[in-house]
């Protein structure tokens, strides 16, 4: 008899959530040493993030960063690709028109 599905334990999640920490750590340090004063600073800064954010890496949620659907209401860069394809750039996707 084969088990199909083999339970996580505990030293799994611990194991997931240090590889997590450690990915986010790197993230972290490619944009915080130019703010901080000091390297003790960024290292601490860099920890004190990986610590809040492993589990949700993306750094910010400005207008620059962030979907343009929901700051400035237009089409995705996704959606603009599929409306290219389509040759109708700049039309309703669902095809309503407005109406």
């Amino acid at each position: 008899m084969t088990v199909m599905f083999t339970e996580r334990d505990r030293a799994y999640r611990r194991s997931q959530t240090k590889r997590f920490k450690t990915k986010t750590k790197k993230i972290a340090k490619s944009f915080s040493l130019g703010f901080k004063k000091s390297k003790q600073d960024a290292l601490e800064y860099e920890e004190d993030w990986a610590n809040r954010n492993f589990n949700n890496r993306q750094p910010c949620s400005c207008d620059a960063c962030g979907n343009p659907r929901k700051h400035f209401n237009e089409p995705t860069i996704q959606e603009k690709r599929a409306f290219q394809d389509d040759n109708d750039v700049g039309t309703d996707p669902t095809g309503t028109d407005g109406e």
